[in-house]
């Protein structure tokens, strides 16, 4: 384990020739990944603005907080573009708290546990967030993306939650809004919202299409 008291910078410029292709972070046996003990974003970029580095691929990591109390993430807001995380563990540490949209996120076989907070938290809309086999258990929230900014801002927009477990939320599950294409399928439910919130929530309803629910929804 790699314990980290400041962010990596990781500079892969959008749509650069010599980011064309994805880089892998990949753990080589059991527990192998980072750990933070504080207030840190794991890994940010110093390129300018938002939605400037891509194409990093994290296979078999663990990411981990010493403590769930801390406003810790993995990512840096939504510095990050076209990201995929398999098979990766996260542990008392959230995603990322996204001011700006998140765009082409992809999670195959990942596990979350015990974290305070949503875990993936996006207040500016989102496009192709891709999750499926996921297992995310005791933290509070998992999922919302939503839009603050305004009527015509970034859309909720081809977003999947299948073959999943979510389970002992304290707060909602998922949450969404102004959706064009959210797919949620084949994805368990139990336990969630001790605060009385439901599994599935839409901020709003406007422009809503495409939703189908399809797994065991109290």
């Amino acid at each position: 384990v790699c314990l980290l008291d400041a962010p990596v910078n990781i500079g892969r410029m959008v749509d650069a020739p010599n980011a064309s292709t994805f880089f892998t972070i990949r753990g080589e046996g059991r527990g192998c990944g980072f750990l933070v003990t504080g207030g840190i974003n794991m890994f940010t970029t110093t390129l300018p603005g938002y939605n400037t580095s891509q194409k990093v691929n994290f296979e078999n990591i663990t990411f981990r907080a010493s403590a769930p109390n801390y406003p810790a993430y993995v990512l840096d807001d939504a510095k990050f573009l076209r990201m995929r995380f398999t098979t990766c563990d996260f542990h008392r540490i959230k995603l990322c708290a996204a001011t700006k949209y998140l765009q082409t996120y992809y999670f195959q076989g990942c596990t979350a546990y015990g974290w305070l907070g949503t875990f993936i938290d996006g207040v500016n809309g989102g496009y192709d967030i891709k999750i499926d086999g996921f297992i995310a258990e005791a933290g509070d929230s998992f999922v919302s993306i939503i839009c603050n900014d305004g009527d015509g801002a970034h859309p909720v927009a081809q977003v999947t939650i299948i073959n999943s477990l979510i389970q002992s939320m304290r707060k909602l599950a998922v949450q969404v809004d102004r959706c064009q294409g959210v797919v949620i399928d084949n994805t368990y439910f139990e336990g969630n919202g001790a605060d009385g919130s439901p599994d599935i929530r839409f901020a709003t309803t406007r422009n809503l299409a495409n939703f189908t629910p399809n797994g065991a929804i109290k």
